[in-house]
């Protein structure tokens, strides 16, 4: 909420128009010149990238303040930022000033100059980084052409979190949409690619939303080993899966659908808590 005038706030827990903006501009994703739509117009929640729109933002109510990561720590934002960002800007850029401190080059050492960048610069560095490229083995890792994989009998499977608080899930969504583009449909593809979105899911399998209550339920990693080994070494074909979370001190257990996408957990009649409400459409 916005805060109001000086000394008439009610919560602590308001932002400055100024903050809000920049909210906006997290939540909306990267754009050429740092301009984003009110979001009463756009909220940035399409597939199909605006005409200024570089990349995908972050989901609206994914927790944002902070991030566990394995192997880097908490990632907290502003203060401690993703920084395999902050090295690839700095090795695009070819300065190595704009990375953290723990930058450590044979040209020069990080010296947060991430915070200084302009809209200008940070849309450079992404043009550079799609033209270097071939230099960086193809670090995106974004070809939407499976077609080899799918004639060695390969088979993959996605799994991602709707308030994924690192990776925009929308990239994903885009990804397997130029997969179907590139061969020849949702049919061709779902005979070897499935693709899973799971509401109120972070990063890693825990509640991904800034509602620390929230309980969302949440597929283990041996459920989706299980989809993913029947499916190559007995031919079962992966579908919907029943997921679950245990309940808390703050909350009841739930279960869900986890729906292969483009479905999704629709809600019929019932408990909302229990996976039998739902069905997959």
């Amino acid at each position: 909420m916005l805060c109001a005038p000086a000394g008439t706030n009610v919560t602590a827990n308001c932002v400055s128009t100024t903050q809000a903006t920049a909210l906006n501009k997290v939540w909306y994703g990267q754009t050429s010149d740092g301009s984003v739509p009110s979001p009463a117009s756009d909220v940035g929640s399409g597939v199909t990238l605006a005409s200024n729109q570089l990349w995908y933002g972050y989901p609206r109510g994914a927790e944002l303040a902070s991030a566990p990561f394995p192997g880097l720590g908490t990632i907290t934002g502003p203060v401690t930022p993703y920084v395999l960002a902050t090295d690839l800007v700095a090795l695009f850029l070819q300065d190595p000033t704009i990375s953290t401190p723990a930058f450590i080059n044979a040209t020069g050492n990080g010296a947060d100059g991430w915070k200084n960048l302009s809209y200008d610069q940070l849309a450079h560095a992404s043009a550079r980084g799609v033209a270097l490229q071939p230099a960086f083995s193809n670090i995106d890792t974004d070809n939407p052409d499976l077609s080899q994989f799918k004639a060695h009998g390969g088979k993959l499977i996605t799994v991602y979190g709707l308030s994924d608080n690192l990776i925009p899930y929308l990239g994903a969504i885009n990804y397997y949409n130029r997969v179907m583009t590139q061969l020849g449909g949702l049919a061709n593809v779902q005979s070897f690619y499935k693709l899973y979105m799971v509401p109120g899911m972070g990063h890693f399998p825990f509640n991904g939303t800034v509602n620390p209550t929230a309980n969302p339920p949440i597929p283990t990693e041996a459920a989706k080993y299980a989809l993913l080994t029947d499916w190559v070494e007995k031919g079962i074909e992966p579908g919907s899966l029943t997921i679950s979370s245990s309940a808390t001190a703050t909350a009841v257990a739930r279960s869900q659908p986890m729906c292969v996408y483009p479905q999704k957990a629709t809600y019929v009649s019932g408990d909302i808590n229990l996976a039998a409400s739902y069905s997959c459409s």
